[in-house]
């Protein structure tokens, strides 16, 4: 490991080799409001100069060693000492007409059982509706081994570009949800296919 990369936390690490590889990502480092760092990586397909879809990574033993209210932290088990749990958190309002919202949630339902890693959610319990994209990942720091990391946020990436905006359109169009989730899917085809001449 190079002397650049040893001097740095693992999520900075992070941040570093995923701007070097085209990931567009921006390390928050930690201050008084917001005791931990987490790195935001942008999933935008296309070159926007300000994301619509941010994924936000944070190790959760930097979450359960930051000091509570009386000082307390939460460690965990001796046996999982080694290991690190590297949370992938993605949320993004949309605002729901109520006789959208029972069809919306099986969208979101049917959206997430396609995913190959982490659930898709759809919380009403906030003032406006908001979606939710969650997944945790067990790894090594001290290795950091960022394969699985990288190919996880490429999958990631290529689902939620489909999927989101799909779940947008429950809003604004009289679409029905067999519609909108045949659309979605043939959209995933449609990706993979190669180009035409």
């Amino acid at each position: 490991m190079s002397v650049e990369l040893e001097n740095k936390t693992p999520l900075s690490r992070l941040e570093l080799i995923f701007n070097q590889i085209g990931l567009p990502s921006f390390l928050v480092p930690k201050d008084a409001e917001m005791p931990f760092e987490y790195l935001l990586v942008a999933l935008d397909e296309d070159q926007n100069p300000k994301p619509q879809n941010l994924l936000k990574l944070v190790f959760m033993e930097d979450i359960l060693n930051t000091p509570g209210e009386q000082g307390e932290t939460v460690e965990h088990p001796e046996r999982l000492g080694r290991f690190a749990t590297l949370q992938f958190y993605l949320e993004q309002p949309v605002k729901l007409p109520t006789a959208r919202l029972l069809d919306t949630y099986r969208l979101v339902s049917a959206m997430s059982s396609l995913m190959p890693n982490g659930a898709l959610v759809l919380n009403e319990a906030e003032k406006n509706n908001v979606v939710y994209y969650s997944h945790t990942l067990m790894m090594r720091p001290d290795s950091l081994d960022i394969g699985p990391v990288i190919d996880l946020i490429e999958q990631t990436r290529f689902f939620l570009n489909r999927f989101l905006p799909k779940i947008h359109e429950m809003t604004n169009t009289a679409k029905s949800l067999k519609q909108i989730l045949a659309e979605a899917q043939k959209s995933l085809v449609a990706a993979t296919q190669p180009p035409s001449a």
